[in-house]
């Protein structure tokens, strides 16, 4: 079992930040075991869209200014690369760190900005689907990453973490043809892992100081935690980020093929392992789902078209819409367009990856389940004794 530091914090104050952080270090066998002098090392965060700090969207510009702070006592330099979702540009990529605050955090600390564009392809052959992935090639170019993740609720994926951070090493669209390839939520999960694998991280920090839950990974509420979570091991990090927030890791597709892959084993006692108990939070919201586990979407029989027909679909609020076309332009499966000013779907071919609804910068777009699941989950809650 890999140690999992859970570190009470209670702002995004940048000393208290810096003490939970080094405090787990030394917890964790020593800050030498990440940090070297002269290393050049990858600060890789959540930047999944253009959202201030204040949204819970983003990794909090004050975990940034920390660790890159604590990089930089410790005669070693730091660089943040990231890939948000959409066209890789330069001018994107300015936006994205101005808004979420990382261009005045890395200026504070002596943080490096990646605007380096160009990808390479790395091989893995420990991979289910991803043999080779085409990555940012700046992590090429570094000794170690740090990933610097934010715990939310995602549509496709239920929970976001760590592990699913570093699909973001992925430049731009590209990451709207690993949805398309995979499109079931198992399969997917494993490209995922495949992705993770090819290119681990040294140290996981999941800010979950400020969480977001309900209709994530960019459009649900702010929930406090008051929690950093840290480990060298972005699996079980994630487990017991899950413990807290009261969700199953059987419920979370990519913990559930870790488990089958054994990069994760859930024979642990939870109390002795982390100090959890404080932080759980009873009442987190789990966004609107299917069932992956019960409910087979395959198409290649009957039952699986129709059953298609009640899976959870994108709704677009068009008195939010401005018609930008980011959804348009990032879909995968290229079923959405804009009709007598509106954006038009064709369901029958959506693959419900719902990246329409995590890169609307509008927060036009929910995710609405079919009424049968719907009632199904709802009876399935009764008789599991959690409904009022």
């Amino acid at each position: 079992m890999k140690k999992v530091m859970i570190k009470k914090v209670g702002s995004y104050d940048v000393e208290k930040i810096k003490d939970a952080i080094l405090g787990s270090m030394e917890d964790l066998g020593g800050i030498d075991r990440f940090i070297k002098k002269d290393m050049l090392i990858a600060l890789k965060p959540n930047l999944v869209l253009k959202r201030s700090p204040e949204q819970a969207a983003t990794t909090h510009p004050s975990i940034v200014q920390a660790i890159g702070e604590i990089i930089k006592e410790h005669g070693a330099k730091a660089i943040l690369i990231e890939s948000p979702g959409g066209p890789f540009s330069r001018s994107r990529m300015k936006n994205n760190y101005d808004t979420t605050g990382m261009t005045e955090a890395c200026e504070k600390a002596g943080i490096e900005l990646n605007y380096d564009l160009e990808t390479t392809s790395i091989r893995n052959d420990d991979a289910l689907f991803m043999k080779n992935v085409t990555i940012v090639k700046a992590f090429e170019k570094v000794d170690a990453i740090i990933n610097l993740p934010k715990l939310k609720t995602h549509g496709q994926m239920v929970y976001t973490g760590a592990v699913k951070n570093m699909f973001g090493i992925v430049p731009g669209i590209i990451k709207a043809e690993h949805h398309f390839r995979t499109p079931s939520y198992d399969d997917f999960a494993n490209s995922i892992i495949d992705i993770f694998i090819s290119k681990k991280p040294v140290l996981n920090i999941l800010d979950a100081i400020e969480a977001m839950e309900g209709n994530g990974p960019t459009a649900g509420d702010v929930k406090k935690l008051d929690a950093l979570i840290i480990s060298e091991d972005a699996f079980y990090l994630d487990y017991f980020a899950c413990e807290i927030i009261c969700l199953s890791h059987d419920d979370v597709p990519i913990l559930r093929q870790a488990v089958k892959r054994g990069y994760l084993s859930t024979d642990l006692d939870v109390e002795e392992a982390a100090s959890i108990e404080e932080f759980k939070c009873h009442n987190f919201k789990i966004p609107s789902r299917d069932n992956p586990k019960v409910i087979d979407f395959s198409d290649h029989t009957p039952s699986g078209k129709f059953i298609k027909l009640l899976k959870p679909k994108p709704v677009f609020d068009h008195k939010k819409c401005i018609l930008c076309g980011e959804c348009v332009s990032s879909c995968p499966s290229e079923v959405l367009s804009i009709k007598k000013e509106k954006i038009h779907i064709e369901l029958d071919d959506c693959i419900r990856c719902y990246c329409c609804q995590e890169l609307c910068p509008e927060r036009a777009v929910k995710i609405k389940r079919g009424i049968v699941i719907d009632s199904v989950l709802k009876i399935e809650k009764i008789f599991k004794g959690g409904a009022k």
